[in-house]
């Protein structure tokens, strides 16, 4: 049996389960963007306060980076959408849950 080796972690055997826990958990992380803009419309800043539990400071670079990702998919699929080009840019959500 093959193993893939993640470059972190222990090595993984299976790998089309490790491919669904991935796209399991992005698309969780999709939704709660999703709901936090459907609460009310917001700058990228205010998105990920709500979207993560603790962001260390070292690592706001990489949870704002996440969510900018995460919106441009959003807006690719017509769920969200620039609200106002800013400064700072608006974000909001699109449809009903």
């Amino acid at each position: 049996m093959a193993c893939v080796m993640t470059g972190h972690g222990e090595p993984v055997k299976d790998l089309h389960g490790l491919v669904q826990d991935y796209r399991e958990h992005h698309l969780e992380r999709e939704e709660k963007i999703w709901q936090a803009l459907y609460k009310k419309p917001r700058p990228l800043y205010h998105i990920f306060d709500e979207v993560f539990d603790c962001v260390p400071e070292n690592d706001v670079l990489l949870a704002v980076s996440e969510v900018l990702v995460h919106l441009e998919t959003l807006a690719e699929a017509g769920r969200v959408e620039l609200a106002d080009p800013g400064p700072p840019a608006l974000y909001r959500a699109i449809g009903d849950p």
